[in-house]
């Protein structure tokens, strides 16, 4: 099933986790990407992410982490 824009139309939306702005990222590291939700009839469906540069071994940095209840505002 295909939620291309161009394709038919389906039941199925289209999401967009967008970043608030590009992270800088040295050798070695990696993108760590988290998604949560969380769903109910009564309290709706609400929608988590963050991005976070990964050192090799260490601590995540640059983490941007935004929410649809919350307006994308970290």
């Amino acid at each position: 099933i295909s939620t291309a824009p161009d394709a038919p139309r389906t039941h199925w939306e289209q999401l967009y986790f967008p970043a608030l702005e590009p992270l800088q990222f040295v050798a070695g590291e990696t993108l760590s990407i988290d998604i949560n939700t969380k769903s109910s009839e009564a309290g709706g469906t609400d929608i988590a992410w963050s991005f976070a540069a990964q050192a090799v071994k260490g601590k995540p940095r640059d983490r941007q982490m935004l929410s649809l209840t919350k307006g994308f505002i970290p």
